[in-house]
């Protein structure tokens, strides 16, 4: 439906959208870049000889970050904080949710609203955040705005609270040193104060919640259990099984793995050979994005994962030292999103579900546009507006190298 629309489009003003065309091109890298899942998978199915059409629906979906991309960069930059609002509704729904569904903390039911609890707690979490960094959208700073920014970071940790998910606890520490970064810049006396401050509540909510306490007591308990050999089926336990195995698997298959559906029949194999036990060998995926995508489509697998992730993250880090305040929250913004995703990656898989995929280009491809619209609406010297001629501008500062234009 995005394609068909984006085609109408098209066509409809070809001078104004030729120029848009070429803005578009001028970020192929990035494009191609996200396309390099539905690469991998071309190729470990020409290495095999086995053709189907099932394994590229997700990686479609991370490549449908260049049709977001183009159908945003029609819109004006104001047009594109709309949806901060979105946001704030979604995290503030999602805290009463969890709330609800888990009774205030007291249950940890697998799945909220048929989403494993696990990206849900994560994907609410960094949407929070970016609610929060998105302060930095509004020139008028509204005390009134900060504050319902601020309360909805709060509702985001206290759904990371709710939900008992430890494998998103490293991404509240970037987090941190991602809002001093854009808050208080090379301010190091505020920054060192900011961060002991936030690291001493972590640990006062860990020593005081008994929840969190039971968590971090089981992560010892499980490694305990894993090394002596008494329980290796625990949560830890069977994630250092599922990391082990995978490494065995990507050496006998480095090249182009073993394909998309086989983990499971490759794993139970393992397991029949005493390698990983039964339980272990039960679930399909082995709790860690890196690792599958080698383990699925070898090294063109393991490449396009990183592309994927750090590809934008180049794009974003030539932009958060920019004059323009909206411009460096917006850079900070999707540079945020590649680090999370990075950081949900180490202890889950991520990006192989449909809902995650598209949650990903749709934030990608908003902190672009909005970067590319902003900048050239500041050098139209009319913030807020866009029209066709400022394309063509841009085009012609493109197709000229000039430094400021957001091109490789």
């Amino acid at each position: 439906m995005l394609g068909l629309i984006a085609i109408i489009l098209r066509y409809r003003n070809p001078s104004y959208y030729k120029a848009l065309d070429h803005i578009w091109v001028s970020y192929y890298p990035l494009s191609l870049s996200m396309a390099s899942m539905m690469i991998a998978v071309l190729i470990q199915q020409l290495a095999t000889g086995t053709f189907e059409s099932k394994p590229y629906d997700v990686p479609f979906h991370v490549a449908s970050f260049g049709i977001f991309f183009w159908l945003f960069l029609q819109l004006r930059s104001k047009d594109l904080k709309v949806i901060q609002w979105g946001a704030i509704a979604g995290v503030l729904a999602s805290m009463m949710v969890i709330y609800a569904e888990t009774r205030g903390g007291i249950d940890r039911p697998a799945k909220i609203l048929d989403v494993a609890i696990i990206p849900f707690s994560n994907h609410a979490t960094l949407l929070a955040f970016l609610v929060f960094l998105s302060i930095k959208w509004d020139e008028t700073q509204s005390k009134a705005l900060i504050g319902l920014k601020a309360l909805t970071l709060c509702a985001g940790l206290y759904i990371t609270f709710l939900s008992q998910t430890r494998g998103g606890w490293p991404a509240l520490l970037l987090y941190a040193i991602i809002a001093s970064a854009i808050f208080l810049g090379k301010d190091w006396k505020k920054t060192t104060l900011a961060m002991t401050a936030f690291l001493t509540l972590l640990v006062s909510t860990a020593m005081l919640s008994e929840n969190i306490h039971k968590r971090i007591e089981t992560v010892k308990t499980d490694i305990s259990s894993y090394m002596d050999g008494t329980n290796p089926d625990t949560s830890v336990g069977m994630r250092l099984q599922y990391w082990d195995s995978s490494w065995i698997l990507i050496k006998k298959n480095w090249g182009v793995g073993i394909g998309a559906d086989t983990y499971k029949d490759e794993i139970k194999k393992l397991a029949q050979q005493n390698i990983v036990t039964e339980q272990a060998a039960s679930l399909p995926h082995p709790h860690n994005e890196l690792l599958f995508q080698t383990v699925r489509y070898g090294i063109p697998g393991l490449v396009s994962i990183l592309l994927v992730l750090f590809m934008p993250l180049v794009y974003f880090g030539r932009f958060i030292r920019h004059p323009d305040q909206q411009i460096r929250a917006s850079a900070w913004m999707g540079g945020a999103v590649c680090l999370a995703f990075f950081s949900f990656g180490l202890t889950d898989v991520v990006l192989v579900w449909r809902h995650t995929t598209t949650f990903y280009a749709f934030l990608l491809a908003v902190c672009f546009a909005h970067i590319v619209n902003r900048m050239q609406e500041l050098e139209n010297g009319k913030p807020g507006s866009i029209a066709p001629e400022s394309h063509a501008k841009m085009l012609d500062k493109c197709i000229s190298r000039n430094p400021k234009c957001p091109s490789l």
